[in-house]
């Protein structure tokens, strides 16, 4: 069965690289039925160069809002079936969509996402994994995201292991039913709030482990800043805690003070970073599924910040 895909392309001075998005658009071998430019109130007005006359395309342009806000724009105006956001210095391999859209075939499925290359500003690839072996094992039930659909129990999103919604195909049905993603949210992980809401709603996840996707990373990526990141981790917590019960919201909270007691550590706040640490073994005790990030933050404590500069330094060129 062949499907209607809408893609929504969220804009926010991005002219450096949308014109290089659009074209892995223009490639795919499936085409899609339109392209939606949400313009979130940018500075700088983009100029097309690129040639979609065969795929209809559209600008929208909005008071500046957000990417959520944006996204979810571009949501309500899609005629598509299913919806595919790519952000604006992202790109596609060419079989992105083919190799995607028959898996909504399966009824149950809201999400297809597809694993993951790094490009860097010139669209050199980055010698990064994001899911070493191919397959992603998830931290509370152990499952193992093989070429098979999951429907999780939400502790599986306890992180987030879908870094963009770039590399991601969504049903649009199933967006509906969450009301898209939630504005209020901002920092960088609306996106994580969107996988945690449609997974409490019942619709199943399908990983595809083929290399799709290029994230691009420079400078301006929300999530290089990761104490703005912790913030709207803890945005999100605050959401959930309205319809999640306490002992999921638990989960939430240990994993993300971890995370934050970790970043303390690398920003050289080690005390901070301890003191987060024992309070929250104390108040949250240990968890199988914790063991491993306790001692990710045990070794950002004692390591010297030197090595631990060089250590992240040899992960990147080693993976």
């Amino acid at each position: 069965m062949d499907y209607n895909v809408t893609v929504i392309i969220p804009y926010y001075n991005g002219e450096k690289y949308i014109n290089k998005t659009l074209q892995s658009i223009v490639n795919q071998t499936y085409r899609p039925l339109e392209i939606i430019i949400v313009d979130d109130g940018a500075k700088n007005p983009f100029q097309l160069k690129i040639d979609t006359t065969e795929i209809s395309t559209k600008v929208i342009r909005q008071v500046n809002q957000g990417v959520a806000a944006a996204r979810t724009t571009g949501l309500y105006a899609a005629s598509g079936e299913l919806v595919a956001f790519l952000d604006q210095d992202d790109i596609w391999e060419d079989t992105f969509l083919e190799k995607m859209v028959p898996y909504f075939s399966n009824k149950e499925l809201g999400v297809v996402f597809s694993n993951v290359y790094f490009i860097d500003h010139n669209d050199t690839k980055i010698n990064e994994v994001l899911y070493p072996s191919y397959h992603i094992t998830l931290p509370v039930s152990g499952k193992i995201f093989p070429k098979e659909y999951y429907k999780l129990d939400v502790e599986d999103l306890v992180s987030n292991f879908i870094i963009s919604p770039s590399q991601s195909i969504l049903k649009k049905e199933a967006l509906l039913s969450i009301e898209g993603f939630n504005k209020n949210i901002i920092g960088g992980a609306d996106d994580w709030h969107l996988w945690i809401k449609l997974i409490n709603n019942n619709w199943a996840l399908l990983y595809e482990p083929m290399q799709l996707t290029g994230y691009r990373k420079h400078e301006s990526n929300v999530s290089n800043n990761k104490f703005k990141m912790i913030d709207s981790e803890y945005q999100v917590i605050s959401e959930l805690k309205k319809t999640l019960n306490r002992s999921i919201i638990s989960s939430f909270e240990r994993e993300h003070r971890l995370r934050k007691a970790k970043v303390l550590a690398y920003d050289n706040q080690r005390i901070k970073g301890l003191f987060l640490l024992l309070s929250t073994i104390c108040k949250f005790g240990v968890k199988k599924y914790s063991i491993i990030s306790i001692v990710k933050v045990i070794l950002a404590l004692v390591l010297p910040s030197g090595f631990l500069k060089m250590l992240a330094r040899y992960k990147k060129k080693n993976n």
